[in-house]
């Protein structure tokens, strides 16, 4: 089942990774609970008294203690270890498509011109269109952290199905529709915040959802927006 969608076995790995992480504190390392309990008592009094040197002291020394606490356990260390497998996979899934579609722009002999789409792939990023007008050309934008802001009411869409493809680690996205365009919204998510026109959810669980406004199939200005992301939330509205 997992050749189908290799997703899903991403996603299984990481459940795996939670329940190991809840039982190696609860029932094998109680130890590391209670330095877990200390640390987050530290950064509660620290808060509380943090204009003093002390409370600083306090505060900064519990974060460390967690994230010492949290590097200790085999769990977060699968989980970083999965984390990375499922960002290496959507960079691969990501240049095989292009590749198909070079391909098939080469073997189309009647194609005369070819088009790079605008991409950008980093670790850590933050991209946001410009505020001034910009040539479209489908989007392909992919990181590890970072928050992407779209805004395409600078832009005119082509008489056709425009494309955007998103595909993020741990950040959040927002996209700006205008009101004369019609979207389709693929999203995945294996924790966050989805906002999509009148829809909300606050704590959305392995989530694989679509959206479609109703005038979608007869509109001439309409855009498809893949998004997926392990930690994050989606914002898609109008403006």
């Amino acid at each position: 089942m997992f050749k189908k969608n290799p997703t899903d076995l991403i996603q299984l790995l990481l459940i795996i990774a939670i329940a190991l992480f809840v039982i190696e504190v609860i029932f094998i390392d109680t130890g590391l609970l209670f330095v877990l309990i200390l640390a987050i008592v530290a950064i509660y009094f620290g808060k509380r008294s943090y204009y003093k040197t002390s409370g600083k002291t306090f505060f900064w020394g519990g974060i460390v203690a967690i994230l010492l606490f949290l590097l200790n356990t085999f769990a977060i260390r699968l989980f970083i270890f999965i984390i990375v497998i499922y960002f290496i996979y959507q960079w691969y899934k990501g240049k095989k498509e292009q590749n198909d579609a070079n391909h098939l722009l080469t073997d189309n002999k009647e194609q005369t011109v070819v088009k790079e789409k605008i991409s950008q792939n980093s670790w850590f990023h933050k991209f946001r269109t410009n505020e001034e007008s910009f040539a479209w050309q489908d989007m392909n934008v992919q990181g590890i952290i970072g928050d992407v802001v779209i805004d395409l009411n600078y832009t005119v869409l082509p008489k056709q199905e425009a494309m955007m493809l998103i595909r993020n680690v741990v950040g959040n996205v927002k996209v700006i529709v205008p009101y004369d365009v019609e979207v389709v919204i693929q999203h995945n998510v294996m924790y966050g915040a989805i906002s999509v026109f009148e829809h909300h959810e606050e704590h959305a669980f392995n989530r694989t959802i679509e959206f479609q406004s109703k005038d979608y199939i007869e509109s001439q200005k309409k855009i498809k927006i893949f998004t997926s992301m392990i930690v994050g939330k989606l914002e898609v509205k109008r403006g």
